[in-house]
């Protein structure tokens, strides 16, 4: 195995110092700052090595239990339609496994205003990542339309 260039001047020994001076962070939702145990760790994935930092929510853990009872509430009143499709991508669960994706688990998931812990509704597992990857920003979304339209003319 071949050593990466230090590009960008990193050295190993900082990097690894930075990575485990790391004690607290701020909730994403109640924006207060807490130790980083507050903060769930995801799920791990098979034969993947994820740093402490890495696996860490961005919302603590009293917030993220808050969201997942909602969810799960809400759910139990409303479950899933028949013939469903995601009002964001039109994807129905047939589209999803056709594909091979989505074989053992629901594609679709129940999706939430982390800030008003209000529920918006079912949507697939793909739009509500997307939607928080961008952490629901309406311009972050404008913006992001604005670039597809954009390299779709050129």
């Amino acid at each position: 195995m071949f050593p990466q260039p230090d590009l960008f001047g990193w050295h190993k020994d900082e990097e690894k110092s930075v990575a485990t001076t790391v004690t607290h962070k701020q909730c994403s939702t109640c924006e207060v700052t807490k130790e980083i145990t507050e903060f769930p760790v995801f799920q791990a994935r098979v034969a993947m090595t994820c740093t402490e930092e890495g696996t860490r929510r961005s919302q603590c853990r009293e917030c993220h239990n808050r969201g997942k009872a909602i969810c799960s509430r809400w759910e139990k009143e409303n479950p899933l339609p028949k013939d469903f499709r995601c009002p964001i991508c039109n994807s129905s669960a047939e589209d999803f496994t056709s594909t091979g994706r989505y074989l053992k688990q629901r594609p679709f998931a129940v999706d939430h205003d982390h800030k008003a812990n209000k529920v918006r509704g079912w949507v697939c597992c793909s739009c509500n990542s997307a939607m928080g990857y961008i952490k629901d920003d309406i311009e972050a979304a404008t913006r992001m339309i604005d670039f597809l339209k954009r390299s779709k003319d050129a």
